[in-house]
């Protein structure tokens, strides 16, 4: 028991893991598209930033100038991530992921929405009526924003 549940924490890290490898990937190919080829990171510049919110999930990664944010928590941790991204002086994130429409993954992205100027969000093709969702697609139309 106590094996099975730790193969599927060890599980979920690796997933997640492979997720967050896979969206820095495709940070820096953004970044690097009006660049040449052999352009070289800067790795004193990219920092990925895990938000403790609990059981929920929000990530930030920041890499030359750029940022991602990759879920919100839930609705309660949003005021807490943006004290928190202002006080790192970022006024735009220019991507905001969705990973999907539960709670614990968008609760707090209407806050963020509201607080800072957005630059694309990417979201899946579902819809809920849970509030935290409706409040999330309200913030979007606030700001006139598209997924």
């Amino acid at each position: 028991m106590e094996r099975d549940k730790r193969n599927q924490t060890l599980k979920r890290i690796a997933s997640i893991s492979i997720f967050i490898l896979l969206i820095v990937l495709v940070v820096i190919i953004s970044n690097i598209t009006d660049k040449k080829f052999d352009y070289i990171v800067d790795e004193s510049k990219l920092q990925i930033i895990y938000f403790d919110v609990g059981q929920a999930d929000s990530t930030l990664i920041m890499n030359n100038g750029k940022t991602t944010l990759i879920d919100g928590g839930n609705d309660s941790d949003g005021d807490d991530l943006v004290k928190y991204i202002k006080s790192q002086k970022i006024s735009k994130i220019d991507t905001v992921i969705a990973t999907h429409l539960h709670a614990d993954h968008i609760g707090g992205l209407d806050d963020i929405i509201d607080n800072f100027d957005i630059g694309t969000v990417y979201m899946p093709d579902t819809i809920n009526t849970d509030k935290q969702v409706e409040e999330f697609l309200d913030a979007m139309e606030r700001k006139n924003l598209n997924y």
